[in-house]
């Protein structure tokens, strides 16, 4: 049910809830999900916050909308929208895929002494660092760096197979506004070709994720095998 108490937007907190559903199976692939008067009434809304909702699932292509018929539930891709804000344990639950999530460097402060271009340099953010794998085979390797005042305590939560977006949403009641990012060709070193179990050069990523207030208060770098999915990009008119 909607929190009407909490500061996430309902349309969001909604779009969540359809999300699960289709996630869960309740909402199958091919067949249509309930009008938006079957919503409003079920969660007591405006069809407005219902149109927000699943606006939301369109651009992210969860739904299509077909004039005159209604809102479909879409084909799960096997393919890793990088762009999205939900983050990357989000993007591959999309693909279908069971996924693993294995922390590598428990959290903890510390100092960043270089390069001058890093977002906490000068500073001791939170770090931690993850290796994400699909069916046994490693496919990202991360590195985060957080703000360490803006996400207090998220040092003690066990981050083995959990979204970070998740968390810093349902228990921080954060959403990022926007993201920043930087893609680049890396040929990998040893630690990143032992995680990844190759030597082949793979994508580089440096995310800057800006919440309201606070810009830059998650810096990731993202290492990303390209043999195994392909890597993609949504973008929307403004």
């Amino acid at each position: 049910m909607l929190n009407y108490s909490s500061p996430l937007p309902l349309y969001q907190q909604l779009a969540d809830i359809i999300q699960s559903k289709i996630e869960n199976g309740e909402y199958k692939v091919g067949e249509k999900i309930p009008a938006e008067n079957n919503f409003a009434q079920q969660y007591n809304v405006g069809r407005p916050t219902v149109r927000q909702a699943t606006d939301i699932l369109v651009q992210q292509k969860v739904l299509q909308r077909k004039k005159g018929s209604g809102t479909y539930v879409l084909p799960i891709k096997k393919e890793i929208d990088l762009f999205t804000l939900g983050g990357t344990s989000s993007a591959l639950e999309k693909t279908g895929t069971k996924t693993e999530t294995q922390v590598i460097e428990s959290m903890k402060k510390i100092p960043i002494t270089g390069p001058a271009d890093h977002p906490f340099y000068q500073q001791k953010p939170l770090y931690f660092s993850r290796l994400q794998k699909v069916n046994q085979i490693p496919i990202i390797f991360e590195k985060f760096y957080l703000h360490d005042e803006l996400f207090l305590g998220l040092e003690k939560k066990d981050l083995n197979n959990v979204s970070l977006s998740k968390i810093i949403k349902e228990q921080y009641y954060l959403v990022p506004e926007m993201a920043k990012q930087y893609l680049a060709i890396y040929q990998p070193d040893f630690e990143i070709q032992k995680l990844l179990q190759t030597k082949q050069p793979v994508l580089q990523l440096k995310r800057y994720i800006h919440f309201k207030e606070n810009e830059n208060a998650i810096y990731v770098l993202m290492y990303c095998r390209t043999d195994q999915y392909e890597f993609c990009q949504t973008i929307f008119n403004q």
